[in-house]
């Protein structure tokens, strides 16, 4: 069937608006929901496969279909329409890396490396649900709308695997494919290797090996790959070796995940004699909405940094080095004193707000920290992660008191209550539950929003809640009822990396490119940008008498500082 003819069609609840992309065995078209306006990829199968394969190919899609992880394109639904088989696909508006990195492109590799941490901690969600991918190619790595790597094609790629199609040109393909999937025998550590091709093509502008399909794969199955230093004597040396132990002939050789490939990627990066800025690493599971410089505010241009005396605004007045990933979650205690941070690396951190010194540290979840809250009282502190599970603890001792479990997908915001008898949580899953600490037990669950929800605030009498989703959307409602009292969108919504100062008057705001801007409220004029930071700023707070605020991201750390108010 041509191309003209499929456009304007239905498949599923879909009417097919245009081609966006054409390959050997399948068709994606951009389609709209017919009810509900929403846009999707449908990727449209054109290989020919036996009643069996249909079966396979649709089993695996609804198991893609139960994936979340912010770096996996979703999968909606699949289906058989006349013999056409079909996935309909979240719809990733940025096209792919190979688009935006066309072949010859030689990347840096602060460039590099927030692109392996994304892969391959999709990788390792995939490989603990016991799926590989097969087919990892720049091709394949998509980019989300807040510019965040999606990784696509799970279900097409396992098809693939087990059809055969004579006519099917596969040179792209076989350019990153491991020895032991070339023999049929892809395993987790196939994935490995052709992550570490990719690295190896984006750093030298070309594939390790070159040639026909035949060459390619006796290179891929006997022979070692090329020495990067001969053509990049720049590269430091533990990077070539990090790469060619990925690549490594047998799977036992290489690292035993993918994210010990990009860790060990990342420390030699930070081996290199020439010093250089902390480079983005790894994005939490919950990904922030982060402001661009534009939309901040911030000059094109930034001042020439000018090293301020500690009672300056915009002097750094602590900086806590002790996470190992990027920092998600900040809040201070109710005096002020002490700060508790979350990271990626699955730790919730207890410190002293004035010297850094570490009080407690919190390694009880079993993924990445998302949210944080301290009850009013300074007792206790709610911690939430990317699996859903939100932890009452105590922050002098560590001893648990209780897990709430009431979502299915990653926390996004938690809140007490004024008086400290109610938590709110909000979820990926776009619901917010209102639960009891000491009753343990959910009190009601609100689900008037339809998007991500960034921010919770309580009113003084602990009766009603304000939620603001993603979508720009800030929703009034009572507690008890759920009755929605106020709606409204305002793209000026408080978010995770913006925090407004305790008496209303100042607004600070993380960007991208590493700055907090801090602006006056009433006339969004920028008062301050403070840049220590390398990488996107993640959390922004701001303490509770308005004197300091704690800010951490991509690059690891938190700096406690003065903002222009600061005493």
């Amino acid at each position: 069937m041509s191309i003209d003819v499929r456009v304007n069609q239905q498949i599923g609840n879909y009417k097919l608006t245009r081609l966006l992309g054409k390959g050997g065995y399948a068709e994606v078209y951009l389609g709209t929901h017919l009810f509900l306006n929403k846009e999707a990829a449908i990727k449209i199968l054109l290989m020919a496969l036996t009643p069996a394969d249909r079966q396979a190919f649709l089993r695996e899609a609804e198991m893609m279909a139960h994936f979340h992880h912010p770096h996996i394109v979703r999968v909606i639904e699949a289906g058989d329409m006349g013999g056409t088989l079909y996935l309909v696909m979240e719809y990733a508006p940025n096209g792919s890396l190979l688009e935006r990195h066309p072949p010859g492109s030689r990347l840096g590799l602060e460039t590099i490396l927030p692109y392996v941490y994304q892969i391959a901690d999709a990788l390792d969600y995939a490989h603990k649900e016991r799926r590989i991918h097969r087919d990892i190619k720049p091709g394949n790595l998509l980019i989300g709308a807040k510019g965040e790597v999606l990784l696509s094609d799970f279900g097409v790629a396992v098809v693939q695997s087990t059809v055969t199609n004579p006519q099917q040109p596969v040179a792209g393909t076989v350019a990153y494919m491991a020895p032991e999937q070339i023999e049929g025998r892809a395993q987790t550590a196939s994935d490995q290797y052709s992550l570490a091709v990719v690295v190896y093509e984006w750093l030298m502008g070309e594939w390790p090996f070159q040639g026909s399909i035949a060459e390619l794969i006796s290179h891929h199955l006997y022979m070692p790959p090329p020495p990067l230093r001969d053509k990049r004597p720049d590269l430091p040396l533990a990077v070539e070796r990090v790469i060619h132990k990925a690549m490594s002939k047998t799977p036992q050789a290489r690292f035993s995940s993918v994210g010990e490939f990009a860790q060990a990627l990342d420390q030699a990066v930070t081996l290199r004699p020439v010093a250089k800025p902390k480079v983005t690493r790894q994005f939490p599971r919950v990904t922030p909405f982060i402001l661009s410089a534009e939309e901040a505010g911030l000059p094109p241009e930034p001042p020439t940094p000018v090293v301020a005396p500690p009672t300056a605004p915009g002097a750094t007045l602590v900086t806590y080095t002790s996470h190992t990933k990027p920092v998600t979650a900040l809040v201070w205690s109710p005096d002020g004193e002490r700060v508790a941070s979350g990271s990626w690396d699955n730790t919730v951190q207890v410190w002293n707000a004035r010297t850094g010194e570490r009080f407690y540290l919190y390694e009880e979840h079993r993924v990445g920290v998302t949210a944080l809250s301290w009850s009013p009282n300074g007792r206790y502190l709610v911690s939430g992660d990317r699996d859903g599970i939100i932890h009452l603890w105590d922050p002098v001792t560590g001893k648990i008191y209780f897990k709430y479990p009431g979502h299915n997908a990653a926390i996004t915001a938690l809140s007490w209550s004024p008086g400290g008898k109610k938590v709110a949580s909000a979820s990926d899953d776009q619901v917010v539950d209102i639960w009891s600490p000491g009753e343990q037990r959910r009190i009601m669950s609100y689900r008037g929003h339809r998007a991500v929800l960034e921010t919770l605030l309580w009113s003084s009498d602990s009766r009603r809640l304000t939620s603001v989703g993603r979508d720009a959307s800030i929703q009034i409602w009572d507690i008890h009822s759920g009755g929605n009292i106020v709606f409204s969108r305002n793209h000026n919504a408080p978010r995770r990396s913006v925090s407004w100062s305790p008496n209303g008057k100042y607004r600070a705001a993380g960007t991208m490119e590493g700055r907090v801007l801090v602006s006056e409220a009433a006339s969004k004029k920028v008062l301050l940008a403070y840049s220590e930071h390398q990488g996107a700023v993640i959390v922004v707070a701001w303490s509770p008498k308005g004197t300091r605020i704690a800010s951490g991201g991509e690059d690891r750390r938190v700096r406690v500082w003065r903002p222009p108010d600061g005493k």
